[in-house]
């Protein structure tokens, strides 16, 4: 490499020239006015604001900055005297800035060495490189910044051989400050180059000395942080103390708050059911509506909180996105149908439909706007429509659009509807009713799914609420192959509803399935081309009615189509937004095949038309039948064989009795052992595990099952579908229900809904293929844990027993209930006789197994006292402290005596 090209002297602007007539004299002067670069000792604190630096590390190995001596000394190392007699003609006793120019002579780096040494201020080394060695001034360079640690001196390396210029990065990694051949270094030259590396030392010494000062300060200062943090941490402390008191007195107001709640509710959905009359039947309706409009405002009051404080965080699990949407409808048809509205939804045949996600929140979102878009509609209709918006191989994002005919919003309130308590209009809050936070919880929920939320909406003219949110996809695929019967492709399918967002949707469905399908708008139309099909020798073999249509309704025109001999082989579905009791029994009588509400789901249509088209002969006649919504719920159960594994007798009758009402099969076992060898011999869909349990508790058993593997039945065995049974669902025991090999849990006490949702869930997953979920995910929809926020306080003596709740749970069965009672009190006398023995043997885990089982049975009877008691037995066993146990078991007979006379009372 060329010198010239390292080291450009036209462009060099480090060191300034000084002209001829002031480079030499036998005292020379300098000012600190002749270079800015260096003007003040000492850096400014606008230095530092302006970016300048202020601290500069210096090296461990130099233990201080190097005393201010009376001279600038400046070492010349190089083997050629007449470099030193130059040197010491040009700057020898040269006054600058104050002090003498001082020359130190070595002709070796050995000398050089010692005299560095002996010297640590000297402020400027005029180097030679090649000396004793080709590369002996390289080596001085490295003894200096690196041996030495000294990162003051000035280094300008003096060659007279260009070939030897070091590599930039050698100048960079050395700090060498310049390099010049000795050809070009003409005496003004030479002098204007030391003076200006004299400068530039000083600055560096000032800087250091400043850059310590600095150092003393930022400790100072360090040790003020400190005293401040430990303060803030005080503060801290303090902050997240009232945190958790809030959230406990939010966890402890939701659970106070939702037990009468639920009993409201519940007694009220009951009383709706009983033969009222008409003004009976309104002030039930609206204690009903009422009801679930506080427990609305509760669940919005408890996520906004959450919301507030950071903790509301998503979940993120296996779901099928068809399914958690198709089972909103069936909760938001029914407010929908309740004020003759039309009700639909589609979702498009593109969307995948096996993602990954919070669908709990999915379904969150979704109910508050579709339930607002029913709210505020008094006529007309309300779609849901779910369309796939972008797409790659790893996630989608899904776009949802709500669309209503309803009372419209004005423009210069739409920028304040995703705003915390606030509605277009002051006046709905009294009119309608709501908090003003669903769709502030919304944005954000939908903003935590990386999607977004919008409105578009006229006075008046309805509103389209649409939001966005970005799934994974599952690896098993794009979603579930549709394996399409011979008895429904190429089907000729007429659907004839006056709604054209109904027919539209229904038309598509039936494209999917490879139908030929036409529409037609009103019931005479319809008939018409009924009578053309026939006539071009080409019939429909399906026709699919809307109930209330202007001018003819479905009833009539499927009596028309009955009178008439050439439609005896067209099979007649009726569709319905209306519901009322004998309708379908109407319809049947008529000759219609099946009955359904809207919306109807897709899975739902799909069984109907290929339960419907598919024909049983016997005898020459066909045997026909009648489908609703209901028998197709139905048929799919019936083929269910359930698993059972609870050893307590209360809790095995409930379930038993549940199950059976539910129209599943099902085996009972008292332990897990037992539950191992069923699962061994016999073949179930399902298994209900309970956790506590003796000689082998539900954790174990779940584990032995997963083992079996290879030894039976490979293909069924590990990946039967295992469901927790739990009075006392922590998060941690959640993990440890999944990290066992369960798919999913239900918390006790069990309610009939929710068990037949579970169930069902997790027989949809098996046909999807879905095995067990991985520990780090929780099961899609499930329960909220109701134990979670017990606390060691006895409730109140109200809380005894609530007969209510407990007949609620009992679906009002009389003989259930005397069977269950007659259990209860049999089981809790055995538990009690087993507990006394525990405790003289001071046998803490028995004395666990034992209220763990007292409490589970206690919560299904709705013995609220009796569970919180046995829940706090259950605690001290776990910690292993019974020295309270005997007067905690004192109560709890005492508890038990005041339930049991008033089960007495109730079924004598």
């Amino acid at each position: 490499m060329n010198s010239d090209d390292l080291f450009d002297e036209e462009s060099d602007d480090l060191f300034p020239q000084i002209s001829g007539s002031e480079s030499r004299q036998d005292e020379i002067l300098f000012s600190d006015e002749d270079d800015d670069l260096f003007a003040d000792d000492k850096p400014s604190e606008s230095d530092a604001e302006n970016g300048i630096p202020m601290h500069t590390e210096i090296p461990e190995k130099l233990s201080c900055i190097p005393k201010t001596s009376a001279a600038w000394k400046i070492l010349v190392v190089d083997d050629e005297n007449d470099v030193h007699v130059v040197t010491r003609l040009v700057a020898e006793n040269v006054i600058f800035e104050g002090k003498q120019l001082r020359i130190l002579d070595a002709w070796s780096g050995e000398e050089a060495r010692q005299i560095l040494v002996e010297n640590p201020d000297i402020a400027l080394v005029l180097l030679d490189v090649v000396m004793e060695s080709d590369t002996a001034g390289l080596d001085l360079v490295k003894y200096i910044r690196e041996t030495l640690g000294n990162p003051f001196i000035r280094i300008v390396l003096r060659t007279g051989q260009p070939g030897h210029a070091p590599e930039r990065e050698v100048v960079v990694n050395y700090d060498i400050n310049d390099y010049k051949t000795k050809l070009e270094l003409t005496s003004e030259k030479l002098f204007t180059m030391v003076t200006s590396s004299i400068r530039a030392y000083k600055a560096f010494q000032t800087l250091a000395s400043y850059n310590r000062d600095l150092e003393e300060k930022v400790r100072e200062r360090t040790r003020d942080l400190e005293a401040q943090k430990k303060e803030i941490e005080k503060a801290r402390k303090k902050a997240e103390a009232a945190s958790v008191a809030k959230s406990e007195f939010l966890a402890n107001m939701s659970h106070e708050i939702r037990t009468p709640m639920n009993g409201v509710i519940g007694m009220a959905t009951l009383l709706i059911d009983t033969p009222l009359t008409r003004e009976q039947q309104e002030y039930a309706e609206i204690i009903r509506s009422s009801a679930d409009s506080l427990l609305t405002i509760l669940n919005d009051i408890l996520d906004f909180s959450k919301i507030e404080a950071g903790k509301l965080e998503l979940e993120i699990i296996d779901f099928d996105l068809r399914h958690t949407v198709e089972d909103i409808l069936d909760i938001l048809a029914m407010n929908a149908h309740r004020k003759g509205l039309e009700f639909a939804c589609h979702i498009g045949s593109d969307v995948p439909a096996l993602l990954r996600g919070d669908p709990g929140r999915l379904r969150q979102i979704l109910t508050n706007l579709i339930g607002n878009a029913v709210k505020f509609t008094e006529e007309g209709e309300v779609v849901l429509s779910v369309s796939s918006e972008s797409e790659t191989d790893s996630d989608a994002v899904v776009r949802f659009t709500i669309t209503d005919t309803g009372i419209g919003i004005p423009k210069d309130r739409m920028d304040h509807l995703f705003q915390s308590f606030s509605q277009a209009d002051t006046s709905m809050t009294r009119r309608y009713g709501g908090t003003g936070l669903g769709l502030a919880i919304s944005k954000q929920l939908t903003e935590m799914m990386g999607g977004e939320i919008g409105i578009q909406s006229e006075e008046g003219s309805g509103s389209v609420f649409w939001f966005t949110a970005r799934f994974e996809k599952q690896a098993e695929g794009r979603r579930p192959k549709i394996i399409i019967p011979e008895d429904i492709r190429g089907k000729r399918v007429l659907v004839i509803d006056d709604n054209a967002t109904n027919r539209k949707i229904l038309v598509k469905y039936l494209a999917l399935w490879e139908c030929r399908s036409d529409e037609a708008k009103y019931g005479t139309e319809g008939l018409k081309k009924l009578h053309l099909a026939v006539a071009q020798n080409d019939p429909f073999n399906i026709v699919i009615i809307d109930m209330q249509m202007p001018g003819m309704d479905g009833e009539t025109v499927g009596r028309k189509i009955r009178k008439n001999s050439a439609f005896d082989d067209l099979r007649m579905i009726m569709l319905t937004s209306v519901g009322q009791i004998g309708d379908a029994a109407r319809c049947r009588q008529i000759g219609f095949s099946a009955y359904l509400s809207k919306p109807v789901k897709r899975s739902q249509l799909y069984e109907c038309l290929t339960t419907v088209a598919a024909k049983t002969q016997n005898g020459g006649e066909t045997e026909e039948k009648f489908v609703t919504r209901h028998t197709l719920t139905e048929s799919g159960r019936r083929t269910l064989k359930i698993l059972l594994a609870e050893d307590n007798i209360v809790n095995q009758k409930l379930a038993e009795i549940m199950l059976g009402k539910l129209g599943y099969d099902v085996d009972i076992v008292n332990n897990g052992a037992k539950a191992l060898a069923a699962v061994k011999e016999n073949f179930y869909n399902l298994v209900l595990m309970d956790i506590q349990m003796p000689e082998m508790n539900g954790i174990e058993a779940t584990k032995a099952i997963r083992k079996l593997g290879a030894q039976n039945r490979e293909d069924q065995v590990p990946n039967i579908p295992i469901i927790a049974m739990t009075a006392h669902a922590m998060k941690g025991d959640r993990d440890r229900f999944l990290e066992a090999g369960m798919n999913d849990y239900i918390p006790k006490p069990i309610s009939p809904a929710e068990l037949d949702k579970v169930i069902r869930k997790q027989m949809r997953l098996q046909e999807q293929g879905g095995g067990i979920p991985s520990k780090k995910e929780k099961p899609e929809d499930t329960p909220e844990d109701t134990h979670e926020d017990m606390h060691e306080d006895t409730p109140d003596e109200k809380e005894i027993f609530d007969p209510d709740e407990f007949l609620t749970r009992i679906e009002n069965d009389e003989r259930l209930g005397r069977l269950l009672m007659k259990s209860f009190r049999n089981d809790f006398g055995q538990r009690m006789k087993k507990m006394r023995e525990s405790l003289k043997k001071n046998d803490a885990e028995d004395i666990k197994l034992q209220a763990h089982t007292i409490k589970g049975a206690s919560a299904n009877m709705a013995a609220h006292t009796l569970t919180q008691l046995a829940y706090q037995l259950e605690k001290m066993g776990e910690t292993g402290d019974i020295s309270r146990a005997i007067s905690l078991v004192d109560e709890i007979e005492r508890a038990f005596e005041k339930v049991d006379s008033r089960l007495k009372k109730m079924f004598g």
